[in-house]
């Protein structure tokens, strides 16, 4: 860790080292030595050990010095070295000072060579172990029985040394760490028990303490000055009373190998597994109470500058620097609403409400008592008028609650009631009432759930739509400067200016309080978080800035400048030190260019980066503006796209705004860019043209004169071309003819063959019919099949007429199995004796949708191709399964289910070659052109048809010589369940 804030850091045996100054990396050269540390001093010098001296890093590059006394110590003591280097501080712009065991030594590079200061043996702080840089040019070191500072001049003379011994108990003090108070926390050794524990001294004070069990390796004070400490793999704190360790294991990755600290309790870990910094939110819980997480609904200041917190769980006393918790008594409901107030009165007491009751706090006696009205009315705190008196709605206690309005409005100072409001004059406002608020010209506005109201001269005004955007419900009020008020609402802020409404900012999640601090800001607490108005913008903290709950109710400004917030967990406290580092804006253009033609348009990008990241980048908010007019509202757009741009240079500027409203405002972001203009507007080019333009009219006559004469001479050309244009049209549609003529043979052809197999089974129908006229049961069956296929040829008429007739078709849920049936029953015995045909059906499939006369057609058609590709001779098996997946190579795809139920047609014929395989469903197309089993090529085609018309996947799979396998993937009806096998 720098003086300057840099961050310096190595990378074992890497051969770089790393500067980070929170917004960018700088990379130098390694000295290779993994374990020394990289130490800089306020003018910016770089130094640092390796084993034969020291080295100082200028101008990128290291520059180094031998030094004997060090080289002496690395080599005697080679492995108490290679774990803690020799101690080495920077002073002063060219002074180093580092720590022998036995002597205290100062190295001027100017000499070069290295001077003792001060020996071991003549102090009382035992053997030295370790030296680092304090405030005010003091300097500590560290020894095995205590420590001590000195101050050397620049002349090396030392003007100052104290020594500390520590009690006997304790020695061996290592890794000193410096805090903003001037305290030295470090690492030390309890004689007897041979472990290690945190050691602080500070204005002549040492305390011990435990923190983690095991070998610490560092220790240091954080945030809220709590004691860290850690060893190589944990990292734990102490809690504000000192008496209880918490770790954080969990938050650490890797092996710990160093820890640098900086200010305001800021401090960084280098792990084996990268670099972490740990920096404390604007937004913390006071340590006192962090282990409180009641929800804070009402805060105020006491006239002896106490702060009270109104929590769900007890009231709470800040005071000094102490805090104290005072519990309600038991009679008291503990609900709370978040418009719910607490007020401090002249007395000296604490008012509050809690539930339906109104509650007295005696700060003196320590004791709660319930304030009563004098004639047993119920009581609701609305506020405070400036008299420091209570404003209060009253009720009767006997009406019920529907009859309870009108209300009367009365004061209450501690001692007395007095009436405000008789309930006649309040019976203009509506609903339930949250807040009242005296202004300094004693106008008296009361808010709340249908709107608001003014008090003034006897009267009630309420406010309609003819007043402007006029609030329909009301949770907060804020006096604002020339007697305005601002009104927050369930999701806006309006504004009143003593005529009309007005609406100043929407997008909240129910303004719960509006707060005016003192350095002029406003400040407004909701459910999203709190918002602060600055400079025309509202920047929102939640929880990533530290509060403890997003939903804030409260907000108090103390007589001290500190903010406050009550949040539905607890308490949180403003830090505006925490993050003072303005974040930097770039700017860059989409295309990479700066000069833009004056029609191109323009749009750059801009982008930020917050100081290490304290804000993220999605949160920055930014301002724009070109040529020095005025700088835009800040939002959070980052594409900025610029019109009506003149032609010349222009200068684009950027700045960016973190969450802690913090700004560069002397150095923004500059994009310059030039506009040109088009080179049909340039003046010197307009005159080329005009004179290019006249030219090109002599020409032009010239062409024209020329033109006339060949005209004549194309006349007969293009007629010879006309007339050859026509016997080319005339060819062209002669062909046209042709296709569609052979087109229709080949369809007609395709008719007779699936005709003819359904004239074949017909026909063999009729000859067992006549040989079996007796057979009145067979004879029957036959003409049934007859019937059948007579219904399927007129399927196949209808189907060969026009594809796309079958998607007018009704699709029917129905079983696969006694569709396949069926199919086999209508060819019965057409096949010779050579061919098996077999059925593998699973029984219980659930139902499909399909077109069932279609579906025994491409069932068919499957068939009989597997029967002609076994020339006769062979097995032909139909099986049906249930599967859940459609195979990625599949012909067709079937519509999306969950499930489908497959029927698969198999032979083992001749299978499909390489060469034709993806040919097979084109029209006419087929292999069977030359042979005396001539086919139309129309039966896969078909299949693919029918197929796709009803949402059919289809698949085949085939080997030469082995067979095919074509499948049919039929989506499973969703309202269907399978039926028991």
């Amino acid at each position: 860790m720098g003086l300057n804030g840099k961050i310096w850091v190595k990378h074992g045996l890497g051969e770089m080292v790393s500067c980070l100054d929170g917004y960018e990396i700088t990379n130098y050269p390694s000295l290779g030595d993994p374990k020394s540390r990289l130490l800089e001093n306020r003018f910016g010098q770089v130094w640092t050990t390796f084993p034969g001296g020291i080295a100082r890093l200028r101008n990128g590059h290291w520059e180094k010095f031998s030094l004997p006394d060090l080289e002496r110590e690395n080599h005697t003591n080679a492995m108490r070295r290679l774990v803690t280097p020799v101690p080495l501080v920077p002073i002063y712009s060219q002074l180093a000072l580092f720590a022998l065991p036995d002597l205290l030594m100062c190295f001027d590079p100017s000499k070069p060579a290295s001077i003792p200061l001060k020996a071991a043996a003549e102090t009382g702080i035992g053997l030295f172990t370790d030296i680092v840089n304090g405030h005010d040019d003091v300097t500590w070191i560290a020894g095995t029985k205590g420590m001590a500072r000195f101050r050397l001049s620049a002349s090396k003379n030392m003007t100052l040394w104290e020594e500390f011994v520590c009690p006997e108990e304790y020695g061996n003090l290592q890794h000193l760490s410096v805090d903003d108070h001037g305290g030295v926390t470090a690492v030390a050794e309890q004689v007897k028990r041979k472990n290690s524990v945190v050691a602080y001294f500070d204005n002549g004070r040492w305390e011990f303490h435990d923190i983690l069990q095991g070998n610490l390796h560092y220790a240091w004070v954080g945030p809220e000055n709590r004691f860290w400490a850690c060893t190589i793999h944990n990292l734990g704190w102490l809690d504000s009373d000192h008496t209880e360790m918490i770790e954080r294991e969990s938050q650490v990755t890797g092996w710990i190998n160093d820890v640098a600290t900086d200010s305001k309790g800021v401090f960084w870990l280098a792990t084996s597994e990268g670099l972490a910094r740990f920096a404390p939110a604007a937004w913390r819980t006071p340590p006192e109470v962090s282990g409180h997480s009641s929800g804070v609904i009402g805060m105020v200041q006491d006239l002896e500058g106490r702060l009270w917190f109104a929590t769900d769980s007890g009231l709470l006393c800040y005071n000094r620097g102490q805090w104290k918790r005072h519990s309600y008594v038991d009679s008291v409901d503990p609900g709370f609403q978040p418009t719910d107030e607490i007020v401090s009165l002249s007395t000296g007491e604490v008012v509050l409400k809690r539930g339906e009751k109104l509650l007295s706090f005696n700060p003196t006696a320590e004791e709660f008592s319930l304030v009563a009205h004098p004639s047993n009315r119920n009581l609701k705190l609305l506020g405070q008028l400036r008299d420091g008196a209570l404003c209060l709605q009253t009720t009767e206690t006997e009406a019920p609650p529907a009859s309870r309005r009108p209300f009367r409005l009365e004061s209450y100072d501690g001692k007395e009631f007095r009436v405000l409001a008789e309930a006649n004059a309040t019976r203009n406002l509506k609903g339930d009432l949250y807040f009242c608020l005296e202004t300094t010209n004693r106008d008296l506005w009361i808010g709340g759930s249908q709107g608001v109201g003014l008090w003034r001269n006897g009267k009630i005004q309420t406010f309609s739509r003819a007043d402007g955007q006029v609030p329909e419900s009301a949770l907060c009020m804020l006096e604002m400067p020339n007697g305005r008020v601002w009104c927050g609402g369930v999701s806006k802020i309006y504004e009143y200016d003593h005529q009309r409404w007005s609406l100043v900012e929407s997008g909240f999640d129910r303004v719960n309080c509006l707060m005016r601090a003192q350095d002029g800001t406003i400040w407004a607490a909701s459910n999203d978080g709190v918002y602060r108005y600055l400079s025309n913008t509202w920047l929102l903290n939640n929880t990533e800035d530290g509060l403890p709950s997003s939903a804030a109710y409260e907000l108090l400004q103390d007589d001290q400048g500190t903010i406050w917030v009550g949040t539905a967990r607890g308490l949180s406290r403003w830090h505006p030190d925490s993050d003072i580092d303005a974040p930097r804006a770039f700017i860059t253009s989409h295309n990479g260019q700066n000069v833009y033609s004056l029609e191109t348009p323009i749009s750059l990008s801009l982008r930020g980066r917050d100081k290490w990241k304290y804000t993220s980048s999605n949160r920055l908010l930014y301002s724009t503006r070109i040529d020095g007019e005025k700088w835009t509202d800040y939002n959070s757009e980052t594409t900025i796209p610029l019109k009506d741009t003149i032609p010349g240079k222009h200068r684009f500027e950027a700045r960016v705004m973190d969450r802690n409203g913090n700004v560069d405002i002397v150095n923004p972001a500059v994009f310059e860019f030039t506009v040109i203009l088009p080179w049909y507007l340039e003046s010197r080019l307009i005159i080329i043209v005009t004179a290019g333009l006249v030219a090109c009219l002599l020409l032009a006559a010239l062409a024209i004169n020329r033109h006339w004469h060949l005209k004549k001479s194309y006349a007969q050309v293009e007629l010879i071309v006309e007339e050859r244009t026509r016997e080319l049209n005339q060819a062209h549609e002669a062909l046209l003819h042709s296709q569609k003529m052979q087109a229709l043979g080949a369809m007609s052809a395709g008719i007779a063959h699936d005709f003819n197999n359904i004239l074949s089974i017909i026909k063999g129908s009729v000859q067992i019919i006549e040989e079996h006229l007796d057979n009145k049961s067979r004879v029957l069956n036959r003409l049934d099949r007859i019937k059948t296929m007579v219904d399927q040829g007129a399927s196949v008429v209808k189907a060969l007429l026009g594809y796309s007739r079958t998607q007018s078709r009704e699709m029917v849920s129905c079983d696969i199995n006694p569709v396949v049936d069926a199919t086999l029953q209508l060819l019965g015995d057409r096949f010779a004796t050579g061919i098996v045909l077999r059925r593998q059906l699973q029984p219980g499939l659930p139902e499909v949708f399909c077109i069932k006369d279609l579906l025994q057609q491409i069932l068919l058609n499957l068939i009989l191709n597997a029967a002609e590709a076994m020339a006769g001779e062979g097995k032909i098996l139909i099986v049906t399964a249930l599967a859940q997946e459609f195979p990625a190579n599949g012909v067709l795809v079937p519509a999306k289910a969950d499930t489908y139920v497959t029927v698969a047609v198999q032979d083992n014929g001749c299978g499909i070659n390489e060469e034709i395989r993806s040919r097979i469903f084109e029209p006419f197309f087929t292999t069977k052109a030359l042979s005396t089993r001539r086919g139309t090529g129309l039966g896969l085609s078909m299949v693919y048809e029918f197929a796709r018309t009803q949402g059919l996947g289809v698949y085949f799979d085939s080997e030469v010589g082995r067979g095919s396998n074509f499948m049919i993937y039929l989506p499973v009806n969703p309202q269907s369940t399978a039926r028991p096998a």
